[in-house]
C-alpha cells in the first residue's frame, strides 16, 4: 500500500481534499444536530470508540445525537493529517469540542472507505488530547 501525505507547505490532493471535505462536513452535520447528514457520511458497518472507552455501532451512535444526549455545540480541529491509499483513508488530529457544557480535547483517528464516489467513515477512535494545541478550524 502506498500512503500519500502532501509536504508541507504543498497543496492535498484531489482524493485528500474530498476526504478533509468529508470529514468537515459531517463535523458540521453533528453540531446542527443533522442526523440525516451524519448517517449519509458513516458506512452502515462503523465501530466509534468513544475517549471514554464507550464503543457504538452507528444505529447506536445516530441515536444520541438524535435524542441530544450526544450534544455537540462546537468542533474545532487542529493539527490534522491526511493519508490515502486506493479506496481507504485515514485521518488524525486533535479536536477541541463542546460537548453540552463540557470543553473537550482529544486526539482522533478516522479511517474512511470510498464507496460509490463518497467518503464514508468506517472506524473513529478517540483518546484524550493534549490541552496546550490551540484551535486552527472551526465548525459551528
Amino acid at each position: 500500500m502506498a500512503w500519500t501525505q502532501p509536504a508541507p507547505g504543498l497543496r492535498a490532493s484531489a482524493d485528500e481534499a474530498s476526504l478533509l471535505a468529508a470529514e468537515d462536513e459531517r463535523f458540521n452535520a453533528q453540531v446542527k444536530q443533522n442526523v440525516a447528514a451524519i448517517a449519509l457520511n458513516i458506512a452502515d458497518e462503523a465501530v466509534y470508540t468513544h475517549a471514554s472507552g464507550r464503543v457504538q455501532n452507528k444505529a447506536e451512535y445516530l441515536r444520541g445525537i438524535e435524542t441530544g444526549r450526544a450534544s455537540y455545540r462546537n468542533i474545532t480541529v487542529s493539527d490534522r493529517t491526511v493519508r490515502i491509499s486506493g479506496d481507504m483513508g485515514i485521518t488524525h488530529g486533535v479536536l477541541h469540542m463542546v460537548v453540552g457544557d463540557n470543553n473537550l480535547v482529544s486526539s482522533y483517528l478516522a479511517v474512511y472507505v470510498n464507496r460509490d464516489r463518497r467518503w464514508q467513515l468506517l472506524f473513529w477512535q478517540t483518546s484524550p488530547g493534549p490541552q496546550e494545541n490551540p484551535p486552527q478550524q472551526r465548525h459551528n
